[in-house]
């Protein structure tokens, strides 16, 4: 927005200098200079310069959204400058009348009103900024690119070391349900072994006994 900040700066220097100039009469005497400033002419040529100062400043600082605001500030400043510059171009009677009666209590004019040259370039400048605000929106995703490091950056938890971690436990509880298993198939072959055992020595003990009778 670096444009915005340059017309900006135009349009105050363009309100400083005298815009329209004419010959007003006083009782005192038949001739009177009468000048009249682009700031007291058109006053809302200066509030579009400083709003277009402001909208190159925020553009530093916003992000997406933001800069479709500042794009809708630059053309709204436009539009003043416009608005604020064209009726006193077209009839600078009305103004240079109303200097003449500040300044010598009477608002008649001895001769007709001299618009400036340097009076047309705000209308320029304005007209530049509306299309700067135009620019601005249908090229947004470029211009907002590098103004990004001011937005908040959105946290995330990363769910990836959970799912491992997970996934990593699985096999843990498989291992114990194995060896728990293994632990209780020992124990029953362990049984097994003792009660065959037992009935082999009951046997040959029986068998013992039944041979040694008569």
């Amino acid at each position: 927005m670096l444009g915005a900040a340059v017309l900006g700066t135009g349009l105050l220097a363009t309100s400083a200098p005298v815009w329209v100039s004419a010959t007003g009469a006083s009782a005192l005497s038949p001739s009177v200079a009468v000048t009249v400033t682009g700031g007291s002419a058109a006053p809302g040529v200066q509030a579009a310069g400083l709003v277009l100062l402001a909208a190159a400043a925020a553009a530093l600082l916003v992000g997406r959204a933001g800069g479709f605001v500042v794009a809708g500030v630059v053309g709204l400043g436009g539009v003043v400058a416009l608005g604020s510059s064209l009726p006193v171009l077209v009839g600078p009677g009305d103004v240079a009348r109303a200097a003449a009666s500040g300044a010598t209590g009477v608002d008649v004019l001895v001769s007709e009103p001299v618009v400036a040259a340097v009076a047309w370039v705000a209308p320029v400048l304005g007209l530049l900024a509306l299309v700067l605000a135009v620019g601005a929106v249908l090229g947004a995703r470029g211009w907002r690119s590098g103004s990004r490091r001011h937005e908040r950056p959105a946290t995330s938890v990363p769910a990836s070391p959970r799912g491992a971690g997970a996934r990593d436990a699985a096999p843990d509880l498989a291992e114990l349900w194995d060896l728990g298993d293994d632990e209780v198939s020992g124990d029953g072959d362990a049984s097994g072994d003792g009660d065959a055992s037992g009935d082999d020595d009951g046997t040959r003990g029986v068998d013992g006994r039944g041979t040694g009778r008569p």
